[in-house]
């Protein structure tokens, strides 16, 4: 994937990244209840710019599994229960943010998400999906410095998708 990010209100130049990534689809290895543990893996390189302020074009990582389980019905609603943990790390200068320091850990995300589809939908507007999750953030020193000092964030989300 190649990814330009800009800043719209100047905060740092446009990054260029370059990031592949693989993932792992192990549904229904383990029983037709288990949705496996989903493993991926990405590699992002930064071709030009840096959004830290650091000198040296940096090397990014990130470790991820997702859980699932079916959680049973709740009225009409499929409910599946996920547990997404993703890690994200410095393989080299990505986290420096002008400190001189590279802190190798960016961030560990803890989270729980409950799923379903929305079969009341009218059958014409597509297949619907509506999730909720809460999320546990924990920052890497440099990251956290950049969070006004706090190292920790609770992030509540909810979702819509569809599909036609």
């Amino acid at each position: 994937t190649y990814t330009a990010y800009h800043s719209p209100n100047g905060r740092f130049g446009t990054v260029e990244e370059l990031a592949l990534s693989v993932g792992f689809d192990d549904d229904g290895l383990l029983g037709e209840t288990f949705g496996g543990l989903q493993p991926s893996l990405v590699v992002a390189f930064e071709l030009s710019g840096q959004a830290d302020g650091g000198a040296d074009l940096g090397t990014y990582a990130q470790l991820g599994i997702e859980p699932s389980f079916d959680a049973g019905k709740v009225g009409d609603l499929d409910l599946t229960v996920s547990v997404p943990v993703t890690l994200g790390f410095s393989l080299g200068d990505y986290y420096e943010f002008g400190t001189g320091s590279d802190d190798s850990l960016g961030f560990v995300d803890i989270g729980v998400a409950v799923s379903s589809p929305l079969g009341f939908m009218p059958s014409r507007a597509g297949a619907w999906d509506g999730t909720l999750a809460l999320h546990f953030l924990m920052l890497g020193d440099n990251n956290e410095a950049l969070n006004a000092g706090e190292d920790s964030e609770l992030i509540v989300s909810f979702g819509l998708s569809t599909s036609f």
